[in-house]
């Protein structure tokens, strides 16, 4: 029974701490990735109320396209 209370004083914490820990995490993973998209947006596409002459687009051409037959 003592060694069960034991157990139970270094696990109830141990717990709360990894569930804490891994709160904290996916909160600054959420911060980073919104950051990171902000700075991406701002720095090709201008601020916010900028000209639309300063942006910089890019156009996507179409590929040739290339037919693979599959054997079989």
């Amino acid at each position: 029974m003592r060694n069960i209370l034991r157990w139970l004083l270094v696990a109830i914490p141990a717990t709360w701490t990894n569930s804490w820990l891994s709160y904290i995490q996916n909160k600054l993973a959420i911060a980073y990735r919104t950051r990171l998209t902000q700075e991406v947006m701002k720095q090709y596409l201008g601020e916010e109320g900028d000209n639309t002459s300063g942006k910089v687009y890019y156009k996507l051409g179409m590929f040739p396209y290339f037919s693979i037959k599959l054997s079989g």
